[in-house]
């Protein structure tokens, strides 16, 4: 039996970077990607990211909407099927408690990951709340964890 293997970035950038839309699929292209995720920070205009993205997207490839949320636990990547994750206001609030940014993306059937579980202190959420708070969050909310990076 062949496996069939997907590649998938989760945590992508456009405007922070300031990456020409046709650049940023090329990259995509040639790293062999089946699906990505645009999760701009809240403050460099998640959405605008997103419809230049969708603009020109190339066929075959998945373009996933998302955001990275600052939250009282640190970064907080949010997905959603659609570009209606952008037209909830609050989650682009800056240092949004956590357990109100959780609640909003349960109820508007969200799916989010801690984005630097054990990164900069600034944005780390293990740092930030313990490892052991963290876990507990990750149970209360079923939320996921793209990797414990080191860094």
């Amino acid at each position: 039996m062949n496996k069939k293997i997907f590649l998938v970035d989760l945590h992508t950038h456009i405007n922070e970077k300031k990456i020409k839309p046709k650049d940023w699929w090329m990259a995509v292209k040639e790293k062999g990607l089946c699906a990505v995720a645009v999760t701009e920070h809240v403050e460099y205009n998640p959405e605008l990211g997103y419809k230049k993205l969708k603009a020109i997207q190339p066929e075959g490839i998945i373009l996933l909407p998302g955001m990275e949320a600052k939250t009282s636990a640190g970064h907080l990547l949010i997905y959603g099927k659609d570009e209606s994750i952008y037209k909830i206001p609050k989650l682009q609030k800056p240092n949004l408690p956590i357990k109100e940014a959780l609640k909003l993306i349960k109820k508007n059937d969200l799916i989010a990951s801690f984005a630097h579980p054990y990164g900069y202190k600034t944005d780390s959420t293990c740092l930030i709340l313990g490892e052991k708070e963290t876990k507990k969050l990750f149970q209360w909310c079923s939320i996921t964890c793209l990797g414990w990076d080191a860094l």
